[in-house]
């Protein structure tokens, strides 16, 4: 490189990526080169002299990329080959040359993945110009850093907690329980040891017990023997939360070390807790473990121990419980088989793996090393540990035939290349073969219901729903209530959570902006926006009095998001039959073009009928008989008064425990008809909730 063209880069920094580089192959530096293979071939075929050089030449070439990193040797020195016959056609003809790649035992489409890899090489060297690599190299890293920030966004909607702190606490026959081992080493503060005695007989450490038992035997009926495990059997998960009650702390309240003399009469707790998941809540932590005893010649008849991993006090632990366990379970086999934790040379491999525990799942989410042994036990040398981190997934939510599914991934592009969850691709694959799942996606909208969506894709209803169900249990969909201009919203206190979230907010801006852009529309303005969506205000009322203007501003696209992020919240309205119908008249009910004069002409006749009811009753002859025959009018027939009818389906949905979008998809009738049949019908009241 000339000297008018610097880096802000220097030979230390090429040795700190060497470093990173050496440590990813785990210190494994042999290496095997394609120029081997290529010899092989060329003892097979024959290769002219000017082809097996133009091979030799790519291969050298093909160093100046990645592909050595990506390919296998022998993958590389076909695709040179490949190549070669371009410059150089040599002694096989084309036949041949189709005919002899075709018989190879070889994945044709890594070979054509790296021919293009080579031919775009050529490309760049072909258009090569030396002045503009700075600027090509920081475009480069500009394009890594945004692809890391993906990343970065995809583990943390992973919902992976960060771990705090781990540390070994175990049972000393004369201190009681101590902190053996920590890491960082400063992460728990002990305080002044007291013995154990002192310990057992402090009444002050109170705790409240929250204990989820199995349905058909509770802990106090089952019998303990020991420390075998219970009727010699594999207990399900369970998680035993212990929530200490505020005590005077031995170390100051803004520190940030975990303060284990609080704790210590839980991690090491009684027989009865004993190899089961325990959740403890102290200060700003959340501390789970998994006590464990091992019985032997030991100075009690058993070790007692407990390998504890620290979290943030909200964070979601579920995720953690099977490596908790997993953890705890195998330092119980490594001490039965190899006294890790008895001699003190085990000091050293436990180290090493509460420091890569930490640092490994923190950074990526799974943990593989080997446990050197040599000189604790002769049946193991080492050991090999893998833990890997998986999603907690809830049961999946109950689906209604008014909710509205929303697309939280784009299944046809997941489907080419690989989704920001494996997951989620599983869910692209599945669709190729399942013909339900796949006419289910291509009917979601982000508008149409489910009902809509069973009767577009020609598939019962019940069997859309599981399709669904499956969606939403891999976290592929959302579910929310159907957009209207009527419906009414209001803001909740996850609002906080836009605010401290830069990754949300530019989520919520680039969803709700029509193309992405920011216009005049500031995220500062999109926060208040959704703080104004109160006072029972419709989305109707709400877009007039903020004067929106809809070309570059998405309101449905707005609303939906707030309700998937629980940033709004969906006011309901649930009618109610409050009193009796209101009555009517055979003929009014006939004739659905009566006015104002139709009803006065109604309350004249019911008047007339009154007043000849209190003649007869007070003269007992009536109005008729005084008149003259030819002055007698015709009689009319009364006409009785009749309340109003509505169908069962209608009335068996009036109890107050149904909304109008429910009533709307279930008796296929918008909502404005529906407000008109209950209007007519009277004696209906609507409750907000």
């Amino acid at each position: 490189v000339s000297d008018e063209i610097k880096f802000n880069y220097d030979i230390a920094d090429i040795a700190e990526c060497e470093s990173y580089l050496l440590e990813e192959m785990k210190f494994y530096l042999v290496v095997y080169h394609p120029y081997q293979v290529l010899i092989d071939i060329n003892q097979q075929i024959k290769l002219a002299k000017p082809s097996l050089q133009a091979a030799w030449s790519i291969i050298n070439d093909s160093f100046r990329t990645d592909l050595i990193l990506v390919y296998p040797p022998h993958v590389i020195a076909l695709a040179s080959l490949f190549l070669s016959r371009v410059v150089d056609q040599g002694d096989l003809s084309e036949l041949e040359a189709q005919q002899w790649f075709a018989d190879l035992n070889v994945d044709v489409t890594d070979i054509l993945q790296a021919v293009n890899d080579l031919i775009a090489l050529y490309g760049i060297w072909k258009s090569y110009v030396e002045s503009k690599m700075p600027n090509l190299v920081s475009g480069f890293i500009s394009e890594l850093a945004a692809v890391f920030q993906l990343e970065m966004d995809a583990y943390e909607e992973s919902g992976f907690p960060e771990i705090k702190a781990i540390f070994l606490a175990q049972f000393h026959t004369d201190l009681g329980p101590i902190v053996r081992l920590s890491y960082p080493e400063d992460a728990v503060e002990v305080g002044e040891q007291k013995s154990f005695a002192e310990i057992s007989s402090n009444k002050s450490d109170e705790y409240q017990h929250h204990q989820y038992q199995r349905p058909s035997d509770s802990v106090a009926n089952r019998e303990i023997r020991g420390f075998s495990s219970y009727n010699g059997e594999e207990a399900p998960v369970e998680v035993i939360q212990l929530i200490k009650r505020p005590v005077a702390a031995a170390i100051k309240p803004e520190s940030n070390r975990i303060d284990f003399n609080s704790i210590q009469t839980l991690v090491i707790p009684k027989l009865t807790l004993f190899e089961r998941l325990i959740t403890v809540h102290t200060g700003k932590y959340k501390v789970m473990c998994y006590p464990v005893a091992v019985e032997g010649n030991y100075v009690r008849n058993a070790l007692i121990f407990n390998m504890c991993f620290a979290f943030g006090i909200d964070a979601d632990t579920k995720c953690y419980e099977p490596v908790v366990k997993r953890v705890g379970c195998l330092l119980k086999e490594l001490e039965i088989g190899g006294r890790l934790l008895s001699d003190p040379e085990g000091q050293r491999p436990l180290k090493t793996m509460m420091r890569q525990l930490v640092t490994k799942l923190n950074a990526h989410g799974e943990y593989q090393i080997e446990l050197d042994l040599k000189g604790l036990s002769q049946s193991m040398v080492s050991t090999g540990i893998s833990i890997r981190l998986f999603p907690h997934h809830d049961n999946p939510s109950e689906i209604n035939l008014y909710d509205v599914p929303v697309r939280k991934m784009d299944f046809e592009a997941a489907r080419t290349k690989s989704s920001s969850s494996e997951f989620q691709s599983k869910v692209a694959n599945e669709a190729v073969w399942d013909m339900v799942l796949d006419k289910v996606i291509h009917c979601i909208d982000n508008v149409n219901h489910v009902r809509r969506i069973a009767r577009l894709a020609q598939i019962q209803e019940d069997w859309v729903i599981l399709a669904l169900k499956h969606l939403d249990y891999f976290g592929c969909i959302n579910l929310v209530d159907i957009f209207q201009f009527g419906n009414i919203y209001e803001s909740q206190h996850q609002m906080m959570g836009l605010y401290r979230s830069a990754r949300l907010q530019r989520e919520c801006f680039s969803y709700v902006t029509r193309d992405g852009k920011a216009g005049d529309i500031a995220m500062d303005a999109l926060i208040q926006m959704y703080l104004t969506m109160r006072n029972r205000q419709t989305v109707a009322q709400w877009i007039v009095e903020q004067k929106l203007d809809l070309d570059r501003f998405d309101v449905r696209r707005f609303i939906m998001f707030g309700v998937m992020h629980r940033l709004l919240r969906r006011i309901h309205c649930y009618p109610v039959i409050c009193g009796p119908p209101s009555l009517h008249s055979e003929e009014e009910s006939d004739s659905s073009t009566a006015g104002a004069n139709g009803i006065k002409t109604f309350e004249t006749k019911a008047k007339t009928e009154v007043e000849a009811v209190r003649v007869v009753a007070e003269t007992g002859t009536s109005t008729e008989e005084s008149r003259s025959q030819s002055q007698r009018p015709a009689q009319v027939a009364p006409i009785p008064s009749v309340p109003k009818t509505l169908d069962s389906q209608f009335l068996h949905m009036l109890d107050g425990t149904h909304h109008m979008d429910e009533i709307s998809v279930l008796l296929d009738k918008d909502i404005a008809t529906l407000k008109d049949i209950f209007s007519d019908y009277g004696g209906i009241e609507y409750v907000y909730h």
